[in-house]
This record gives C-alpha cells, structure tokens and sequence, in this order.
C-alpha cells in the first residue's frame, strides 16, 4: 500500500499483521501511518486506529458473504473494491482515515467459495458486528463523514460488481445485498 507522503519523525506507523486463513497459510498485513500534526487523527487511540483501519476490510468480506457466487464474481467484486480504493485515495489526498484504507480478505477466495449457507451467514453476521463496534468509534468531523462516505461507496462497488444472472448480465444488486447496504447507510448516517 502506498502511501501519499512519506513520514517523517512526527508520524506513528502502525503495522497491523492479520492471518487470512490459517488453514492456508496465508498472511497479510496493512500499515497505518498517522501525522501527529493532524489534530483531527488526535481523539482516536492507537487501539481504535486499528480497530476503524479494518472497517473496510469487514465491509468488503461482509459484501461479498451476502450471495453465494462464482469465483469469476467473487473476483470480479474484489476487482471493484480494489479499483474503488484508489480512486478514494486519489480523490481525498488529504484524508488520512480514507489514505489508510485497504483491500483485503480474510480468507482466500477458494474458502469463500467452500462456506456451506451457515458458514456464509455465520461469518457474515461476524463482520457485521464488527462493523458496528467500529463505525461507533467515530467521530463526527468532515473527515470522518467523507470516510464514512467512502466505506458506503465501496459496499455498493463490490454489490454491483456481479450480476445474478447468465454471466453476471441479471440485477446487481441482489434483495440481501439491498437491505445490507441501507443498513450500512443507516449506521455511517450518510446519504
């Protein structure tokens, strides 16, 4: 993950090491850099910049949980999301929570594709949870709001990604994944 500008001695540097899927060994990791000048980046701790760092990967896992689809969709949502974030990136330059974003899924695309219904639903309500606990860690500045925007945005960009019918060619966005996303509306309180 790139980042805008460099640090200097005035930034904290978070890196956070998650397991993907211990079964296939793989791992990721995603590092955090915070300006210490920035006044805004001041009220969270560095437990919550961890914490509201992992929103978009829950948001992301959570999306692609709802409907059961191929691998050519499950990729092409991952696609999307991908695509997604750096265009954020490049729009909110100044934005340090939306410069901290990152894709990524906690499992391979071949464990997703392998969920039984219970399984799906099971690590879909995990994630919800997780989204909740996280979106009430922030606060309610402009860059909070433009990152809540920006998580919102990528929920409906990994939704729309796949079609449910011959090819992808059906709706985009299924009934679940609908409700899903007012949902997320709701509780990031944007439009």
């Amino acid at each position: 993950m790139g980042c805008v500008s460099c640090p200097g001695r005035d930034a904290i540097v978070y890196t956070i090491v998650t397991s993907s899927s211990a079964k296939r060994g793989y791992m990721g990791h995603q590092t955090i850099v915070v300006d210490r000048k920035d006044a805004n980046m001041a009220q969270y701790t560095r437990e919550q910049l961890i914490r509201i760092s992992t929103l978009s990967n829950d948001i992301i896992m959570a999306t692609l949980l709802i409907d059961a689809t191929d691998y050519v969709g499950l990729l092409r949502e991952f696609h999307n999301a991908t695509k997604y974030i750096d265009e954020a990136k490049r729009e909110y330059p100044q934005n340090v929570l939306i410069q901290n974003i990152a894709a990524g899924v906690d499992a391979s695309i071949q464990d997703i594709q392998g969920y039984t219904p219970t399984q799906r639903r099971t690590a879909e309500n995990t994630y919800r949870a997780r989204i909740n606990e996280s979106v009430s860690l922030l606060d309610t500045d402009t860059e909070a709001y433009e990152f809540k925007a920006a998580l919102l945005a990528l929920a409906k960009k990994v939704a729309e990604a796949a079609g449910h019918g011959v090819f992808g060619s059906g709706q985009k966005v299924s009934q679940d994944e609908g409700e899903f996303l007012e949902a997320l509306k709701r509780k990031l309180g944007v439009a």
